[in-house]
């Protein structure tokens, strides 16, 4: 690169320096932007706890069966779960159907009488979704995961095994 350290450098040392020109980089897309790319956030939930969300994966918890089961097509995110928390105090079991990309951070964050979960191959990243789950004892995650992010199982008291997949390359702490 030309008017660089390196060719002051090479002035000052009697070098002879051939400079380049300097390749153009693709800048990065900003964190944020990143973040909405793959993680899309649900704009709401109704008081029955369902997601109504148009383009999102969508989510519905059953009362008798205490299932919650996410189903559609994007990721699975909870960006005001505080504001509908009934479902994750009851919810044992969650069944997450082919078509969903993601869980989101928080997703199942505190449902803490979590105790099975199934996870199809069209989900390929999970961040910090589990979080404070204290009955999950076991998770089996399919090959198609790549990414485990940030604090996935932070707080899992009684989690025992995990079954990881064979593609990932990006495993967060906790």
């Amino acid at each position: 690169f030309n008017d660089t350290p390196a060719e002051e450098f090479a002035d000052k040392h009697g070098f002879k320096f051939e400079g380049t020109e300097k390749p153009e980089i693709e800048e990065e897309p900003e964190e944020e932007d990143y973040y909405e790319e793959y993680y899309p956030i649900s704009e709401y939930s109704d008081s029955n706890g369902e997601n109504k969300s148009s383009d999102e994966a969508e989510w519905k918890f059953d009362e008798e069966t205490k299932t919650l089961t996410v189903s559609g097509t994007g990721a699975a995110e909870l960006s005001v779960y505080a504001s509908n928390s009934g479902w994750k105090e009851k919810v044992e079991t969650a069944v997450i159907e082919n078509g969903v990309t993601g869980i989101g951070e928080g997703f199942f964050g505190g449902c803490k009488n979590l105790k099975s979960v199934s996870i199809p191959d069209s989900v390929i990243c999970i961040d910090g979704a589990f979080y404070d789950c204290t009955s999950l004892k076991t998770i089996t995650l399919p090959d198609s995961i790549t990414s485990l992010c940030y604090e996935t199982f932070s707080g899992c008291t009684a989690l025992e095994e995990v079954h990881l997949g064979n593609r990932i390359h990006m495993l967060g702490v906790g």
